[in-house]
């Protein structure tokens, strides 16, 4: 076609295409590629956790002249960068749309399937900084642990869930938290209380010296593989130029993150969990069979 000619002639080297996943096997492709005598070019997904480990395993210990590697966003970077686009003005508008405050609860009753699921919200507003964005995630992470311990394997309450959030910079300053929490329908009172108890005990205990030290080793090892990945640089890169941050603050994250007490993740759990101020949504089977009922 005249998109992609037909060449005789060829370029002189491998190619993988595929995700960095054991497998999928590119360590293989390098290892093949050498023995014939071939660079190779590598190019696809790293972003999960299993990805990443076998990426540092496997795939940078190769890692040498002959070896190219190209990432998902390095792949998109490429196209895009060669689009004719005229400057464009960013700017942000704050339209003042805001969540709903103080102890809301909502139910729906929909779908045949004998089971149900919490959904918790929390929400307010919040100062962005890289210390309390590293102290948020942890709490995201210590509380994780908390939910899989006690209301998974302890209470056998849940069938999986966990807790996700985000500190946000536009169009305001605010936080969001979201736990989601599976669950037989005759649990749905004893998972909400459970959870809720869990928040109260880090907000007056914290964690323990133990979960926080997991937590941090979890939290630097996924640290150490993304400051070897042109992703997250990528990220690091394009979030100080929107913001007009300081790029190099990434690489003090682990000294910070090294430094953080369990008074200080107490600290953020009353801070950003707010049990007076949280919308609670639960989804139940439907009493007629499967139509929906608020």
């Amino acid at each position: 076609s005249e998109t992609f000619p037909f060449r005789a002639e060829k370029d002189g080297y491998a190619i993988f295409l595929g995700r960095f996943h054991p497998e999928k096997a590119p360590h293989l492709a390098i290892d093949a590629a050498r023995a014939a005598g071939l660079p190779i070019v590598l190019a696809g997904k790293c972003s999960e956790p299993v990805e990443r480990a076998y990426f540092s395993r496997e795939i940078e210990p190769r890692i040498g002249s002959d070896v190219t590697i190209y990432g998902v966003a390095d792949a998109a970077a490429t196209v895009l960068a060669s689009l004719p686009t005229p400057e464009l003005p960013l700017h942000y508008r704050d339209l003042g749309v805001r969540p709903v405050t103080g102890v809301v609860k909502k139910e729906m009753h929909i779908g045949m399937e004998p089971r149900s699921r919490v959904l918790l919200v929390f929400t307010g507003n919040a100062n962005w900084s890289h210390e309390k964005n590293l102290r948020f995630q942890l709490l995201m992470d210590t509380m994780n642990i908390r939910i899989m311990d006690t209301l998974r394997e302890k209470l056998s309450l849940i069938y999986s869930g966990g807790m996700q959030g985000a500190l946000a910079r536009v169009p305001y300053g605010n936080y969001r938290i979201n736990i989601v929490l599976p669950c037989a329908p005759e649990n749905v009172d004893k998972v909400i209380a459970a959870m809720l108890t869990e928040i109260r005990k880090m907000q007056q205990d914290g964690p323990t010296a133990q979960e926080l030290e997991k937590v941090k080793q979890g939290w630097l090892e996924d640290y150490n593989i993304a400051m070897r990945t042109n992703g997250a640089w990528l990220a690091d890169l394009k979030d100080a130029a929107l913001h007009g941050t300081d790029p190099a603050a990434m690489l003090n994250d682990a000294t910070i993150v090294n430094a953080l007490t369990p008074a200080d993740i107490k600290a953020a759990a009353n801070r950003y969990l707010n049990t007076g101020n949280y919308l609670q949504a639960v989804l139940y089977p439907a009493k007629d069979g499967g139509a929906p009922q608020k």
